[in-house]
C-alpha cells in the first residue's frame, strides 16, 4: 500500500481554531465553541485519513530561528495530536513544528511567523529526521559529532516516539557539509520551507518531503522564490532509492503561469520526472481578486452561494518524483478534497447538501443563508470556518 499524504493550509491555524470560548455574552460564547465543534470536526475527519498530514501556516509569534512553535499554535497542534491519539489511532505523532522566521531577520515588519506541523503515523512510516532536537539546546540542529540528541522539553517531550529525538530542517544550504551559502528565498517574511524524511515500515522505503508556504508578494519575486525551491540541495536526485515530494501553497497559480517542477508550461515541455496534481484546476474558495501587493482579501463567508463558492486558483500543489529504481504506485489518485460536495472516500462536510438547501428554502436569501450557516459552509471556508484552502492528496 502507498504511503497517503495530505497537505492542507489550514488559516493560522492554533488553538483558537479548534478551542475557541471568546465572547462578550453567553450567546456569543457559545456561538464560538459551536463553531470550533465544527471546525475540529471537519479538520480531524480529513486528517484520520492520512498516514502523513501536513498543516501549512501554524500560527506563532517571532522567536529564535529553528527553535519550538509555542502559544496558540502550539496547543493547537497538540490538542489535535492528543485527539488523534486516543479516537482514531494510538499511533499517531507529530514532527515538532520549527519556528521559520527568526525575530530579527532583515526585513520583518511584525512579530508574526509560522511553523508547519508534520503529523504521521508511527505503524506506517518512521520520522528519520534530517536534523536532531539537541540535549538541552533550543534549536534544531543538522546533526553531528559534537551534538548529543536529546528529550524535546516540555510541552513536547510525547510528540515522537520514545527515542526518537530527530527533528526537521529549516535551513538551507549550496553546501550542506560546511554549512555555507545558505539558501534563503524570500526579502522580508522569509517563510522558510520545512524538510522531513520518513521511512515506511515493511519497505524502508524512504520519503523526503519539502513542505512550503513562501510569502505572498509580487508575482515575479514569488516565481523566483518558487524556481529556486527547486535547486535546494536536499531534493536533488541522489542515485539512491527515494521518493522527493515538494508539497504545500505556493502562493502562485503553478497551474496558469508556470509548472517549475514538471518544466512545463501551457504549452507542454519537457519533464524534469514529478507528478503533480496539475490536471486539477480549481483549489481555492472563492475571495475577491488580488491587489497589487498579491495579497488577497478572503470573503468567503459573505460572498459565497450555493452556486458559486470555488475559485480558480491553482495555488496549492504536490510534485513527486521517484529517484533510484523507485517504483511508482499503479495510480498516484491525486484529488482535491472538496468539502461541499463531497466523494464516496471524502464525504461531504455539509449538514445540509446543496440540492437539500434548494429543496427546503424557497427564497435566494433564505438558500444562502442557510448555506452560509455554521453546520454547513460556516464551518468550512475561512474567516469564521476552518481555511480558504482546499485539502490536497495523493498517495505516494
Amino acid at each position: 500500500m502507498p504511503t497517503r499524504l495530505v497537505v492542507w493550509n489550514i488559516n493560522r491555524f492554533s488553538n483558537n481554531t479548534l478551542n475557541d470560548s471568546s465572547g462578550k455574552d453567553f450567546v456569543e460564547k457559545f456561538a464560538s465553541i459551536a463553531q470550533s465543534v465544527w471546525n475540529g470536526g471537519y479538520i480531524r475527519n480529513i486528517a484520520a485519513t492520512a498516514d502523513i498530514f501536513v498543516i501549512l501556516e501554524v500560527q506563532s509569534s517571532r522567536d529564535v530561528l529553528g527553535s519550538l512553535v509555542g502559544g496558540l499554535g502550539q496547543q493547537g497542534v497538540l490538542f489535535l495530536l492528543d485527539w488523534m491519539k486516543l479516537n482514531y489511532n494510538p499511533n499517531w505523532f507529530v514532527v515538532p513544528p520549527l519556528k521559520l522566521v527568526g525575530a530579527n531577520e532583515a526585513g520583518a515588519t511584525d512579530l508574526y511567523t509560522e511553523g508547519i506541523a508534520v503529523f504521521f503515523r508511527n505503524d506506517k512510516v518512521n520520522f528519520t529526521g534530517p536534523y536532531v532536537w539537541p540535549q538541552g539546546g533550543n534549536v534544531a540542529v543538522k546533526p553531528g559529532q559534537s551534538v548529543t540528541p536529546g528529550a524535546y522539553p516540555s510541552p513536547w517531550m510525547n510528540a515522537l516516539p520514545t527515542g526518537n529525538f530527530f527533528a526537521g530542517q529549516y535551513e538551507y544550504f549550496k553546501n550542506p557539509a560546511n554549512q555555507t551559502g545558505e539558501f534563503t528565498y524570500l526579502s522580508g517574511n522569509y517563510r522558510r520551507p520545512f524538510f522531513t524524511t520518513f521511512t515506511e515500515v515493511g519497505t524502508n522505503r524512504v520519503i523526503k518531503l519539502l513542505s512550503v508556504h513562501p510569502s505572498p508578494g509580487s508575482k515575479n519575486n514569488v516565481k523566483t522564490v518558487v524556481n529556486n525551491l527547486a535547486s535546494i540541495v536536499e531534493i536533488q536526485p541522489s542515485g539512491s532509492p527515494q521518493v522527493v515530494v515538494v508539497a504545500g501553497d505556493f502562493n502562485i497559480n503553478v497551474i496558469e503561469t508556470f509548472n517549475f517542477f514538471t518544466g512545463k508550461t501551457k504549452g507542454g515541455g519537457a519533464s524534469q520526472g514529478y507528478y503533480s496534481l496539475k490536471q486539477i484546476f480549481t483549489q481555492k474558495f472563492t475571495s475577491s481578486s488580488r491587489g497589487t501587493n498579491g495579497v488577497t482579501a478572503i470573503k468567503q463567508i459573505k460572498d459565497a452561494t450555493p452556486a458559486s463558492y470555488l475559485t480558480a486558483l491553482g495555488i496549492d500543489n504536490m510534485f513527486i518524483r521517484y529517484d533510484g529504481g523507485v517504483a511508482r504506485p499503479a495510480s498516484n489518485n491525486p484529488r482535491i478534497i472538496d468539502p461541499v460536495t463531497g466523494t464516496d472516500e471524502y464525504p461531504s462536510q455539509m449538514l445540509l447538501s446543496i440540492a437539500d438547501i434548494n429543496k427546503y428554502y424557497s427564497t435566494t436569501e433564505a438558500q444562502t443563508a442557510a448555506f452560509r450557516g455554521v453546520m454547513n459552509y460556516g464551518h468550512i471556508a475561512h474567516f469564521a470556518g476552518a481555511s480558504d484552502h482546499l485539502p490536497l492528496v495523493m498517495d505516494i
